[in-house]
C-alpha cells in the first residue's frame, strides 16, 4: 500500500550507477559527449532492460540514458547458439579497465 511508499528508496542501481560514471568518466578522458559513449550491460534478468529504458534513468546531467543496451544471459546463449559456439569456446581477454592501480578515488580502485 502507500504507507510504503515514504520508505522506499530512490538510489540507482548498481547497473545505473555504472553507466553514469562509464560515461562521465570516457566522455571525459576522450573528449566527446556523454551520449556519444555507448555503455552496454550484461545481466541476468530481464528487467535490467526494462529500468534501463525508464525515463526516470534519463539524465539531464548527461543528456542521456545511464545505460544504452541490456543484453541477458538468456540472449547471450542464444547469440552464441546462433554462431554454435558455446561460452567455453569464447576466447578470455584481458580487461579494459580505465584507472591505474594508483589513480582515481580508493574506491574504483581494483
Amino acid at each position: 500500500g502507500t504507507f510504503i511508499l515514504p520508505y522506499i528508496s530512490s538510489t540507482k542501481s548498481p547497473q545505473q550507477i555504472m553507466g553514469s560514471l562509464v560515461k562521465q568518466f570516457l566522455s571525459k578522458q576522450r573528449e566527446v559527449t556523454p551520449g556519444e559513449v555507448y555503455h552496454v550491460t550484461f545481466m541476468p534478468c530481464y528487467d535490467k532492460k526494462l529500468e534501463a529504458s525508464r525515463e526516470d534513468f534519463y539524465s539531464d546531467v548527461l543528456n542521456c540514458h545511464d545505460v544504452d543496451c541490456v543484453i541477458t544471459a538468456i540472449e547471450l546463449e542464444q547469440m552464441l547458439d546462433s554462431n554454435s559456439k558455446s561460452l567455453s569456446d569464447v576466447e578470455g581477454i584481458e580487461l579494459d579497465w580505465p584507472w591505474s592501480e594508483r589513480e582515481g578515488p580508493t574506491s574504483v580502485r581494483r
